[in-house]
């Protein structure tokens, strides 16, 4: 069965209602009385007024209300007949006897009034011990809950169970807050190195993309790979290479704030536009490019600060890093394919010598689609016995002698043929495939 309490509202209404209800039967009881009075006493503040003077008005509404029918108005001012005579009227004032009702009254309103003060107090206080019967097992649940979270609530016992509640329930909100905060923070944040992830390091772009029309504006971004990572990890160990990776996120934050690029929001303080994608990849992304030369200076310090030493305990370790460069909507039009082009550029850089950049061209796409088309193929061809050995003589020029056989690969590919082993033993050394 559900428990209702006592409104406070509903007993102030029904007090206030008895009240003007006893006020009335009161006030015109002692209305009456008085005029009955003056009649019969011949009242000394009567007045007498001629009735060729006199323009009757009748005020019925006034009389009505008071239910005394001999009301009138006179010289705009109200008056009770008490006695009529033949060349004359006797009156008495409205106010003078509404000021005489009240008087005896008063005692009676006073009386009333702090009967109602302590109704009304005693209500409040039956409310509040029931309210504060109904709130102590929900306050002591969010206590609990509090406490659990780790922010325990100071019981007071000054406190009211509404207050104690109140306490409790703004801890949960602090407590709720914060993990929405490291919750999101978490799903954001690459572990390592604190920068944004991948996932979310498009999601920015992308709406930092679609703000302004096409066209409308140039933007860069810079895929940097780090050259000679994987020999570190395999000669020093994994938390040396770890610790490289933290080293080259705080060197790319202090190029960020150097270049003025920061972007990041006032409850979370990660910095969008650098991004680890993973492994020993990193980005970069520049909103506004108003030359395509900013990004090409920002790629040259990208180099120039890994290329410092990297000192870790007593070691001192170098490594470079290779920069791809792609331009929107010059080289993509699309977040997802704008880090494919940088990533192709970065590529490039690597074939071309390493510790360099590259800007994306439609010719680096080309020539990476031929990359992976032989690669796959090579896979096939392993699989399908469709490399052979072709066996070529060197002679002695002077006797005239075969001196042995040099035995040479060959790829004879079911669609082009045969392929040059200047173009697929590169891609063979570069994926280990040559070792199968």
């Amino acid at each position: 069965m559900k428990e209702k309490g006592i409104s406070l509202a509903k007993v102030g209404l029904l007090l206030g209602t008895i009240f003007f209800i006893v006020l009335y039967v009161l006030f015109v009881t002692g209305l009456a009385k008085e005029l009955k009075t003056s009649q019969i006493l011949n009242n000394a503040n009567a007045e007498q007024i001629t009735r060729a003077s006199l323009e009757r008005q009748d005020d019925h509404m006034l009389g009505n209300f008071l239910l005394q029918p001999n009301v009138i108005k006179y010289q705009n001012k109200d008056y009770f007949i008490i006695k009529e005579g033949a060349s004359s009227v006797t009156v008495l004032s409205l106010k003078l006897v509404f000021f005489n009702v009240f008087k005896d009254l008063l005692f009676i309103i006073v009386t009333f009034i702090l009967f109602s003060v302590l109704v009304f107090l005693l209500a409040r206080q039956y409310q509040r011990n029931y309210f504060n019967k109904l709130l102590e097992p929900l306050s002591e649940k969010a206590e609990q809950s509090a406490e659990l979270l780790g922010t325990p609530v100071d019981k007071e016992d000054a406190f009211s169970s509404l207050a104690q509640l109140d306490r409790a329930l703004e801890r949960l909100l602090q407590n709720a807050t914060n993990f929405k905060i490291t919750s999101e923070k978490s799903a954001h944040l690459d572990r390592l190195t604190q920068l944004v992830n991948r996932h979310f390091f498009l999601e920015h772009i992308s709406k930092q993309l679609d703000q302004d029309p096409p066209k409308a504006r140039k933007s860069g971004l810079l895929f940097i790979d780090l050259d000679g990572f994987k020999q570190v990890n395999d000669s020093f160990g994994h938390s040396f290479g770890d610790e490289v990776l933290i080293q080259v996120a705080e060197r790319l934050k202090t190029i960020v704030r150097g270049e003025n690029l920061c972007f990041a929001e006032p409850d979370a303080p990660l910095e969008y536009n650098l991004a680890r994608l993973g492994g020993d990849e990193f980005t970069l992304f520049i909103e506004t490019l108003d030359d395509s030369e900013r990004a090409v200076n920002i790629a040259k310090r990208v180099l120039k600060e890994i290329e410092k030493d990297f000192v870790l305990g007593n070691k001192i370790i170098k490594i470079s890093a290779s920069v791809g460069i792609a331009v929107y909507p010059d080289s993509a039009n699309s977040p997802e394919a704008l880090v494919q082009m940088a990533d192709v550029a970065m590529y490039r850089a690597k074939k071309d010598g390493r510790g360099i950049y590259r800007i994306y061209s439609p010719e680096m796409g080309s020539k990476l689609r031929r990359y992976h088309y032989l690669l796959e193929e090579m896979r096939l061809g392993i699989e399908t016995n469709s490399f052979f050995l072709s066996f070529q003589p060197i002679i002695n020029v002077d006797g005239s002698a075969i001196s042995y056989f040099e035995a040479l690969i060959r790829w004879q590919h079911p669609a082009e043929r045969n392929i040059s082993p200047a173009e697929f033993i590169p891609i063979a050394e570069d994926s280990n495939l040559i070792l199968k």
